[in-house]
């Protein structure tokens, strides 16, 4: 069982020191149960939980085990990983971007001297994450992180870990409701929370009933899922009343802090798992059972991603409206009614997987389309007008 409380946590780097003179002689099963220990922590792995050398025989394990794994073919659709290194263990920490169709080395856009646990774009694009600095009395604050730059804007400090001994460790936009959640663990329990992205404020919204939330991610209809990195279990959420409901196991062992997104395009479930000194995985999620896949290495299993958030151009559509056009109301329930200075040709329905799902001819300027048979999500509607063609994002309930 790897769940662990804040105070073996607090006595963990003492342990470290006393195992790690004993590298030499360390078997593998050794090494993994002092993994399996240390691992069940949210955060960084300590540069001091193993010599160089076990680290080396670690990897080596972990590269045998990659051929037993059933990796995807990597023609996947593109997105990019925005994503922060949490741990310098064999790299330097920083925040930089790789594509989600491989290569997957990290491309360093700027250092930061933030420890990320967890980030993600909201639905102008964006991108926040929770930083935890110190050991005792950790200090929380939500960041803004220019995505051009690297450039951290502290937006506020919140007093989760003085106020309940919690740490915030997933982060994930609801493209359905426009809303930002967020997870927060004291390794017992897990609880729920909107954010406020201007000022940091948290509102609880309840209970998960699972004890060590890893990451939180949401997909385009509003539904979210969560990591227990103790149970290595994948969870579906109520996003009403923050109730977790267990899926099924994800296959692979995974330790400390990682981040997971879904690629906005593609619906596809994405992590960075960790497996400890370094080694880790890119693997997509299976939703039915909680099974992961993976797809390869990141930076040459040489990564501890702690933020990590996918951007994707296929969903970024701004409104650039024809004049004197409009619709509403957005968000929608059952009907959208349009309305131009000027006939309208047509008018077509795409879902966030490119699919036409409405096609309708108009030919006048004002109408209404029934939308009532569409589940809830972010479409796009495309409307001709004079031969111009022009597309708009909007949200059905």
């Amino acid at each position: 069982m790897k769940r662990i409380t804040f105070l073996l946590i607090c006595l963990i780097p003492f342990w470290y020191a006393v195992n790690a003179q004993n590298a030499s002689t360390s078997t593998v099963d050794e090494l993994l149960e002092r993994l399996e220990v240390a691992g069940a922590s949210q955060g960084p792995e300590p540069d001091d939980l193993f010599t160089e050398e076990e680290r080396i025989v670690l990897r080596t394990h972990f590269m045998g085990l990659e051929n037993e794994e059933n990796i995807l073919n990597k023609s996947v659709d593109p997105g990019t990983a925005y994503s922060v290194q949490l741990s310098g263990l064999c790299d330097k920490k920083g925040f930089g971007t790789f594509p989600i169709a491989s290569p997957y080395n990290l491309t360093i856009i700027n250092p930061v001297s933030s420890t990320y646990y967890a980030g993600e774009l909201d639905g102008s694009g964006r991108l926040f994450g929770w930083s935890i600095e110190g050991y005792t009395n950790h200090r929380v604050t939500l960041n803004e992180i220019n995505v051009n730059t690297g450039e951290e804007t502290e937006v506020g400090e919140v007093s989760i870990y003085q106020d309940f001994r919690q740490l915030p460790t997933g982060l994930a936009w609801n493209h359905a409701y426009n809303k930002m959640y967020a997870i927060a663990t004291n390794s017992d329990e897990t609880e729920l929370y909107t954010v406020n992205l201007e000022t940091a404020e948290l509102t609880s919204i309840g209970k998960t009933g699972f004890p060590g939330g890893t990451w939180l991610a949401i997909n385009n209809e509003g539904e979210a899922y969560a990591l227990d990195n103790g149970l290595d279990v994948l969870f579906s959420i109520n996003l009403e009343t923050g109730q977790g409901t267990a899926i099924g196991p994800i296959g692979v062992n995974v330790v400390f802090g990682q981040d997971a997104d879904f690629d906005p395009a593609t619906g596809i479930l994405y992590t960075v798992g960790y497996h400890g000194s370094g080694t880790n995985r890119l693997y997509s999620v299976n939703l039915e059972t909680g099974a992961y896949t993976s797809h390869g290495p990141v930076n040459n299993d040489c990564a501890q991603m702690g933020l990590f958030a996918i951007y994707n151009t296929m969903v970024d559509v701004p409104n650039n409206p024809t004049k004197d056009f409009g619709f509403f109301p957005n968000p929608v329930n059952n009907h959208i009614t349009l309305s131009s200075s000027e006939n309208i040709s047509s008018v077509s329905i795409y879902n966030i997987m490119g699919q036409k799902v409405v096609n309708s001819v108009v030919a006048d300027s004002d109408s209404q389309i029934d939308v009532s048979l569409l589940k809830q999500g972010v479409y796009f509607l495309e409307v001709i007008i004079n031969g111009r063609k022009d597309t708009y994002k909007f949200v059905k309930n």
